[in-house]
């Protein structure tokens, strides 16, 4: 019976073990944004009226500023280290064929190894010079794998703006399920 119920709660955290990644990244999706939302929401002085922004318009001004910074980063800065990649793959092949030829000038240089070490020294050297070219090819591989996780990208800030908006209610709700005393007190230094 104790094994069958140790069973049936191992299913259960398999199944549920994709939500609570998911709301673990908002939380701290929220609590990445939090400072950024409390300064937008700092009330400020115009023309001798203090304004305050509500916190509702506070995120969603965070979420704009970190979706122009993102697209700022991916239209700048990917363009040019996508022109710059293919320069790098051939300056690295470049560089383990002159590691493989300085390799082999030491070697030469050098008779006191033994010839069974001096040929799996070349061999480790040529096939790291192989491995180069196809490092390319395995990163944009490896990339498409995760386009699954797109949707992610869209539920994460969705889950954290409600988390940011109601934080103060989910505290509550949260100490309020603790028992009176020391575990509410500690509860309520952990929040």
């Amino acid at each position: 019976m104790v094994l069958l119920a140790v069973g049936a709660l191992l299913w259960v955290l398999s199944k549920i073990t994709v939500i609570l990644l998911l709301l673990v990244l908002s939380i701290f999706f929220a609590y990445f944004v939090s400072p950024l939302v409390e300064f937008l929401r700092r009330p400020r002085t115009v023309g001798g009226r203090t304004i305050a922004i509500p916190k509702v318009v506070a995120i969603a001004l965070a979420y704009l500023i970190i979706l122009a910074v993102i697209t700022v980063a991916v239209f700048v800065v990917l363009p040019s280290l996508s022109n710059q990649f293919p320069e790098f793959t051939g300056q690295a092949k470049t560089y383990w064929k002159s590691l493989n030829d300085r390799t082999q000038d030491i070697i030469k240089y050098s008779r006191r190894l033994p010839e069974p070490l001096v040929e799996r020294a070349n061999e480790a050297v040529q096939r790291a010079g192989v491995k180069v070219s196809d490092t390319a090819t395995e990163f944009a591989t490896a990339a498409l794998g995760y386009v699954v996780y797109v949707p992610w990208l869209i539920l994460i800030p969705i889950l954290a703006f409600f988390l940011l908006k109601d934080a103060e209610s989910f505290r509550r709700s949260a100490l309020l399920m603790l028992p009176r005393g020391r575990w509410r007190w500690r509860g309520d230094e952990f929040f």
